[in-house]
């Protein structure tokens, strides 16, 4: 049976509330975009679209070896904006660059990874932009917000392998299939 996947970072709940007191500020131009649950904020480093189950060791063993290999990256968020700027397709938080650098290497051993099992995956040509996003914008909708600028930031603990259930009528659903902590802080 395949399921429909994709590996990123979960937000802590801190986070959460606080991008959630910027969202209502913003709500009421708003309202021609579909608002994501915050349940299902997180940030994608690779996605793996529909894969069959006999791979899911292969995709764990990524996992693993990438969250061993790295230390927990610290992640940190640069502004609140729509993207892209000309006809907005969504509302999203970017992090910085600097958090773009540090999780560019996890997901190149992802990448990596997954490939050299004989995984079914097109390699991601696009370059990395880390983000949470918050909303999508309805095609003819005219939705300006001016970018916000966010100074959060948190350590991120696990690296995650989700599973997102797609349901026309309710959005969809992410599932945490597994779960493995970074390896050890150097400081």
């Amino acid at each position: 049976m395949k399921k429909r996947l994709f590996i990123g970072l979960a937000l802590p709940n801190e986070i959460k509330k606080h991008l959630k007191r910027e969202m209502e500020k913003i709500s009421p131009r708003l309202q021609d975009a579909r608002v994501v649950k915050p349940d299902l904020w997180h940030i994608t480093l690779l996605f793996l679209g529909y894969q069959e189950d006999e791979f899911l060791p292969a995709i764990i063993e990524a996992l693993q070896k990438a969250g061993e290999a790295f230390s927990p990256p610290l992640i940190k968020f640069s502004h609140m904006a729509t993207h892209p700027q000309k006809k907005p397709r969504v509302l999203w938080v970017e992090t910085d660059q600097a958090t773009a650098e540090i999780l560019r290497p996890i997901k190149n051993l992802l990448e990596e990874s997954v490939l050299a099992s004989g995984l079914p995956l097109d390699p991601d040509i696009h370059p990395l932009r880390p983000h949470i996003t918050l909303a999508r914008i309805e095609e003819r909708a005219r939705i300006e917000v001016n970018p916000i600028s966010l100074t959060d930031s948190f350590e991120a603990e696990t690296l995650e392998l989700f599973e997102s259930i797609l349901d026309a009528n309710n959005g969809p659903e992410y599932i945490t299939l597994q779960r493995f902590a970074f390896g050890e802080k150097t400081d």
